[in-house]
């Protein structure tokens, strides 16, 4: 962008930043402009000053830590502010906030400076940022607040298993070239499970093209569509979660070092993986015990868990990432699983939604065919952590089926119907390839 940047008089004295026939700043006296604003901002410790100008605020806010953020370098070398961040991506916008521990000391408030319309977007992306960074960090400050002892007492109790355990590592490489199909618990799974198993009960050969994982809490409405998953996932700490698993049955289970024995106790076999806390150097935890960042939440467990074991495709049923009618998930969870459903780390937030909490922890979301939707701090940062994912792995396509949700960038949405004949094409491949292969080395005999 060409910028004609320059500093004026005014009659205070004082300079003004004038920049493509915009002023930045009071014609007359900036600095009276910036005490005032100043004091409407007094409330806030921390402030996040965006497109700075030549940096009255900044100075005028003298009782506030101020952080100041400018797209261009120009307008940065005239500034009486040499310090702000100039010419940062929103990517390094969020990794600077989310490893800012400041933020996370006091009230933040982000203030936006005049700036050039050409700006407005930068600026925008900016702000929201900030916003994911300082809830991200403040999720899991949340987190860790509210669940380190009853870590501590999971691994302690779990400890006993872990010599003869089996662990996620042995099935790396299990799913390559396969369709790995994930039902999480939102209000959309519930249509979709009983297409997908009118699907599945037409020809018994489509069951053995995809590798099928379902969240704990989505376990009881997959049964009841009598399918069972070849995997169930479950993350959280809390043991109420293994009602949700009474109907494992033979189902392998997936879950933490940290999770609780009573969900470790339904499986009658299960893989766990570690989560680096500190705690887990006190046992003699195996060397080929692997670790996973669940990334969040027990759906982007899987995801991150489908891609480490190489599948081809994933397909997300009922990730929804918004409320849908008014509901986080699915109907298809039974009346008295619903609490257990909910029961996540943000719980406490999310669960007390109601008309009095709509507006301060609901906000408006990008929904799929350009829509808005309604969701929440948590569920939205669920949805950047499947972005972030999708956008590391361009050679593993993600499909979401849901018809109502948020829209997930660098995510393929289709209905299910058009997903199924995504995962029967792929296998159709895998077949042809297997055949190839057979009609090769007919007598299987390996060669170097």
């Amino acid at each position: 962008m060409l910028l004609k940047a320059e500093c004026q008089s005014t009659k205070s004295g004082l300079d003004t930043l004038f920049v493509n026939g915009v002023y930045f700043h009071s014609k007359y006296d900036p600095l009276r402009e910036a005490k005032r604003l100043a004091v409407e901002n007094s409330s806030a410790s921390i402030v996040i000053l965006l497109s700075p100008g030549l940096g009255y605020l900044t100075h005028a806010l003298e009782s506030q830590r101020v952080f100041a953020i400018e797209r261009h370098q120009q307008i940065n070398d005239l500034s009486k502010k040499s310090d702000s961040l100039v010419g940062l991506s929103s990517d390094q916008i969020f990794d600077w906030a989310y490893a800012n521990d400041e933020l996370l000391l006091g009230k933040v408030r982000v203030i936006s400076g005049v700036s050039l319309d050409e700006d407005a977007a930068y600026y925008a992306d900016a702000a929201k940022a900030i916003q994911r960074a300082i809830e991200k960090r403040a999720e899991e400050e949340l987190t860790c607040t509210s669940f380190e002892k009853i870590w501590v007492g999971n691994i302690q109790e779990n400890s006993k298993r872990f010599p003869k355990a089996n662990w996620i590592s042995e099935l790396d490489g299990t799913l390559e070239g396969k369709t790995a199909i994930i039902f999480a618990a939102g209000p959309s799974l519930e249509n979709d499970l009983r297409q997908l198993s009118k699907y599945l009960s037409e020809e018994n050969t489509r069951r053995n093209s995809m590798t099928i994982f379902s969240v704990d809490s989505a376990l009881p409405a997959a049964i009841a569509n009598q399918i069972s998953p070849d995997f169930c996932i479950s993350i959280d700490p809390q043991p109420v979660k293994a009602l949700s698993l009474e109907q494992l049955d033979d189902v392998p289970l997936i879950a933490s070092v940290l999770s609780p024995s009573a969900v470790l106790g339904s499986a009658r076999r299960c893989f766990l993986f570690t989560q680096g806390h500190p705690d887990e150097s006190k046992y003699e935890i195996p060397a080929q015990a692997s670790r996973l960042d669940t990334g969040g939440s027990v759906a982007t467990a899987a995801v991150i868990l489908a891609l480490r074991w190489g599948a081809e495709k994933i397909v997300l049923l009922g990730q929804d990432l918004s409320l849908v009618s008014g509901q986080m998930h699915s109907r298809g969870v039974p009346d008295h699983l619903m609490g257990v459903a909910s029961a996540g780390r943000f719980s406490t937030v999310e669960l007390s939604w109601g008309s009095d909490a709509k507006a301060s922890h609901t906000r408006n979301v990008p929904g799929v065919g350009g829509t808005t939707v309604l969701s929440t701090p948590s569920l939205d940062s669920f949805r950047h952590t499947i972005q972030e994912i999708a956008a590391q792995n361009p050679n593993v396509e993600i499909i979401s089926t849901s018809p109502r949700g948020a829209e997930i960038t660098n995510v393929t949405h289709v209905s299910l119907f058009d997903a199924l004949k995504v995962v029967g094409k792929l296998a159709e491949e895998i077949s042809c390839r297997e055949n190839l292969g057979r009609i090769q080395n007919p007598d299987g005999v390996v060669t170097a």
